[in-house]
């Protein structure tokens, strides 16, 4: 299904653990449902020392910001994996282990 902000906010959440609603129109654009949140998130695939690897970003808390602003950051964290950028090595590299 595409998401909507009608199906967004109709989702219920689980009593435990987390639960993915995937859209239909843009894909690797999806909902994370918690007991006690809802986040957008993006999932791909990038290319990490020779072997590809799945990688999922958390993109905002649904009230936070939009379904229209997560999927804006979707479409270009789903371009920046198909031009080889690893966003997990990325951001290790933007905010050190101490």
């Amino acid at each position: 299904m595409e998401l909507t902000k009608k199906i967004v906010e109709g989702m219920p959440k689980p009593n435990s653990g987390q639960m993915f609603v995937w859209d239909e129109k843009l894909t690797g654009f999806g909902l994370r449902i918690t007991p006690t949140k809802k986040t957008y998130v993006v999932q791909g695939r990038v290319r990490v020392n020779g072997k590809r690897q799945e990688r999922r970003v958390s993109l905002g808390e649904h009230g936070i910001i939009t379904l229209q602003e997560a999927r804006k950051k979707a479409i270009k964290e789903l371009s920046a994996m198909g031009e080889g950028k690893d966003p997990v090595s990325e951001k290790n590299v933007q905010q050190p282990i101490p």
